[in-house]
């Protein structure tokens, strides 16, 4: 039994915490933009608005799937958040990977 979100789930949290490259957490909670970019294993792309998982101060984001779509193939995902602040310079998170499993 595969644990994970599937092809087609709608629901599925996927959060992320921002952290800069020393470490430490990126205080996101002033943002004016946070996006995830999620790559498909057809390298098709799907970028999402995140929202906050609490204030944060503590970095995690989170998007929570809204359409069978978003998780249409069944493989490995490549994810990268985006932050930007407005005026003040942007930021993109390191690349990550998840799996997304068939429904048998």
């Amino acid at each position: 039994m595969s644990s994970g979100p599937h092809v087609g789930d709608v629901g599925t949290v996927l959060k992320y915490q921002c952290l800069k490259q020393d470490g430490n957490v990126l205080d996101v909670s002033t943002a004016s933009t946070i996006q995830i970019t999620f790559v498909r294993p057809d390298k098709s792309r799907l970028t999402v608005n995140a929202s906050l998982v609490t204030n944060g101060q503590d970095g995690w984001v989170q998007y929570v799937t809204q359409s069978a779509s978003d998780l249409s193939l069944t493989g490995i995902y490549t994810w990268q958040v985006y932050v930007s602040w407005g005026a003040t310079p942007s930021w993109h998170s390191d690349k990550g990977t998840f799996q997304v499993w068939p429904n048998e």
